[in-house]
């Protein structure tokens, strides 16, 4: 997504000559060197040293003697990455997408974690290598390879704290909220920080359970939880993630082994796309990290004509992978597509699945609606002394939202001036921060009686909705445009 200022300013900058495009610069891998207790579980995270924005990326991982495969997840600042990895024994053959480029935009966080327990017998002191099997490919914005060094980590066994899981790890949890955090060392005095998160309280349950009451509202996917113990000084970090319950295994030899990781985009119709698959092998991933089951309809599609059609309930905190094939009992050979809708927001993405070189190759949906937010104006033309009267007008998208909301006046020297509240103010700012949108909404905006002195021509207002906090857009940017004559 681009970003909503680059947007705004960029349709009123002049026209000029892209520069040449950079030779890609080095790309800094690493694996985190862990401690973990027998038994225990390790959290494996693949960081950037220095922000390079990453398009795609596919490398095999080797873990040792570690054992019992957990989950994966990939991060990126704007939630837009996905990976899919094909699970053999310690290893894993990872390949992840980012439409937007953002992964490995944010170096405080991995692009990748991958969590896994320990053996039980594991004998202290023991060291585990973390490492790359063989030579991976990471792909700038343009699409060229970077070159890349990679430095591997080190597993310890080592008596200590382990956190194995996060609950919720995905979803929005409110004020007053309660995380419950599962591991294992845990002490009566564990101190318990989620990062960018007020924690009210922290109640110790067990030496294996911790629960942190929330002093704000946050949104736990990729959010970094620190638990430390004072008497010891021991600690372990944990990137939080949904780790839902796989509904049986695929038939297939490949899927059967294969595990995804969503990008954090929700939807309750979406399209995708697998093009010609006489090469490869399509699959679909689905989850849910909702509290109740949702009835959700899969249409198989070859230009443009369904082929089939399958509904069932999908079960709350579940997810599945399956061929195509095992879905709706048929293949498509060619032009083939699964369009999805759901009775509630779900997960969902296509796998491009290549027996012969043993990987799976995530497809990103298409959201089939977008949310919009439009203005209206009670007149086209105005002069001073007339009540100029601008409405918004919200139609919702695909999934319910929540957003922040921009209104932008466009002057006619290309002054910009963001409506809010208590009036029009030169920064670039949100009318309304955070709000639930969903159904169809008309709202005032404002009422006033242009003063005499405003400069005539064509003004224009622009509105769109964004991610919370951010200037990432879930929405296209609507224009108005209005005169004030003299």
């Amino acid at each position: 997504m681009r970003r909503l200022s680059i947007i705004i300013f960029a349709a009123i900058a002049a026209t000029t000559a892209a520069p040449a495009a950079a030779q890609p610069t080095l790309l800094e891998l690493r694996f985190a060197s862990e401690d973990v207790p027998p038994g225990g579980v390790l959290q494996a995270k693949l960081e950037v040293t220095e922000p390079k924005p990453i398009s795609t990326g596919d490398g095999a991982f080797a873990f040792g003697p570690l054992q019992e495969f957990l989950g994966l997840a990939v991060n990126s600042p704007n939630g837009d990455a996905a990976a899919a990895a094909v699970i053999g024994g310690s290893s894993v053959r990872v390949s992840m997408i980012s439409p937007t480029a953002e992964l490995g935009m944010e170096p405080d966080y991995p692009i990748l974690t991958v969590t896994m327990r320990a053996p039980a017998a594991a004998q202290l002191g023991s060291r585990v290598p973390l490492t790359l099997m063989t030579a991976a490919e990471f792909l700038d914005p343009t699409g060229l390879p970077y070159p890349y060094s990679f430095t591997p980590g080190i597993a310890t066994i080592a008596n200590g704290v382990s956190v194995a899981n996060v609950t919720p790890g995905s979803a929005l949890v409110p004020a007053g909220g309660i995380v419950t955090v599962d591991g294992s060392g845990f002490a009566p005095d564990s101190e318990l920080r989620i990062n960018e998160v007020s924690v009210a309280e922290t109640r110790f349950v067990s030496s294996t359970r911790l629960m942190a009451v929330l002093g704000q509202a946050a949104t736990m996917h990729g959010r970094r939880v620190e638990v430390r113990n004072p008497g010891t000084n021991q600690r372990t970090t944990y990137f939080a993630f949904q780790r839902t319950t796989p509904l049986g295994a695929s038939a297939d030899p490949l899927f059967r082994v294969v595990e995804p990781a969503f990008a954090q985009r929700f939807f309750t119709d979406a399209f995708v796309d697998f093009g010609p698959t006489t090469t490869s092998v399509p699959g679909i991933a689905l989850q849910s990290i909702g509290v109740a089951p949702v009835l959700v309809t899969l249409d198989l599609l070859s230009r443009g004509i369904r082929l089939a059609r399958v509904s069932g309930a999908l079960p709350a905190d579940t997810r599945l992978v399956r061929s195509v094939a095992e879905i709706f009992g048929v293949n498509c050979a060619a032009a083939c597509a699964v369009r999805l809708h759901a009775a509630a927001p779900v997960q969902v993405m296509g796998l491009s699945g290549d027996i012969a070189r043993g990987l799976a190759v995530p497809i990103l949906p298409i959201v089939e609606a977008q949310p919009q937010l439009r203005t209206t104006v009670n007149a086209p033309s105005v002069a001073a002394g007339d009540t100029l009267v601008v409405a918004g007008a919200f139609t919702p998208g695909s999934t319910p939202v929540i957003a922040d909301a921009y209104v932008v006046l466009r002057t006619p020297s290309g002054l910009m001036l963001s409506l809010t509240p208590s009036g029009l103010v030169p920064s670039l700012v949100p009318f309304v921060r955070g709000a639930a949108w969903s159904g169809t909404l008309t709202h005032e905006l404002l009422r006033t009686v242009v003063p005499g002195g405003t400069p005539a021509g064509t003004y224009e207002w622009l509105s769109a909705l964004a991610e919370p906090g951010t200037l990432n857009l879930l929405s296209g940017i609507a224009t108005t445009a209005f005169s004030v004559v003299p």
